[in-house]
């Protein structure tokens, strides 16, 4: 029994060392796991104890052989400092597994939450662009300016999920997820962006049309102005014309 305990004890500590420490795909399992073998550490203690109990009955037995009595009882003991040092590591391996997963559900929560967000500031955006369409440029400023305000507080809210993320060290799936985000984020400021640009050139195109027709506008002015002074020179010639005829007579 003594001999079973050391192997199993052996394989046990083994399998603690080489398991795996940071989150991954399977952390719920391998914390299943943990306290699994937890719970059988404890079962393996109880059997020591038995065979210590055996053993302090059956010391009469030895017949002096008090040298094999204390090697056993020696090696009992270094089974039991063994399974409470491995019962100690589990519960606090168990402990911080339970911590990350936990951060790890508020983080993935976070991120779900705000990816949403994002999906319904870019909705939003195009359904008030939309509608002001054949509104001023001044509103279609003000829509715009007030998307860009959102983006920036994005930005600081991707940035952090970007360094939590990090620190947390998540699974495949939050891993997948936060790239989906900073692809949703990036899709939005690329649209918010176009959008400023088309406004911008709109708004340039406009005043060069507006230009152009005032150009037009002044040119038919002076057009006309001219005009009018060549048709008084004409008349007033054709005076002078009659003046000189009547002298002449």
């Amino acid at each position: 029994a003594v001999s079973s305990a050391s192997s199993w004890l052996d394989n046990a500590e083994n399998e603690l060392v080489s398991g795996p420490v940071l989150l991954s795909d399977d952390s719920e399992t391998h914390l299943g796991h943990l306290e699994s073998l937890s719970k059988e550490v404890k079962n393996v203690s109880e059997e020591v104890c038995k065979c210590r109990y055996v053993l302090g009955e059956t010391e009469q037995v030895w017949d002096g052989e008090s040298g094999e009595s204390v090697l056993v009882e020696e090696v009992l003991n270094g089974l039991e400092e063994r399974m409470q040092l491995l019962d100690t590591v589990l519960e606090q391996r168990c402990d911080t597994m339970k911590d990350k997963l936990q951060e790890l559900t508020v983080f993935q929560t976070e991120l779900r939450l705000l990816l949403t967000a994002l999906s319904d500031s870019k909705y939003q955006l195009l359904q008030k662009m939309n509608a002001a369409m054949d509104r001023p440029a001044s509103k279609q400023m003000e829509i715009l300016a007030e998307a860009e305000d959102s983006l920036r507080e994005f930005e600081q809210k991707v940035s952090e999920m970007r360094s939590r993320g990090e620190t947390l060290q998540p699974n495949q799936l939050c891993t997948q997820e936060l790239l989906k985000l900073q692809d949703a984020y990036e899709e939005l400021v690329e649209m918010v962006g176009s959008k400023r640009s088309g406004l911008n050139q709109s708004l340039v195109l406009k005043a060069q049309y507006e230009r152009a027709l005032q150009d037009l506008v002044d040119l038919l002015d002076t057009a006309q102005d001219k005009m009018a002074a060549d048709q008084k020179m004409k008349v007033g010639s054709e005076i002078e014309v009659q003046i000189l005829l009547v002298k002449h007579k």
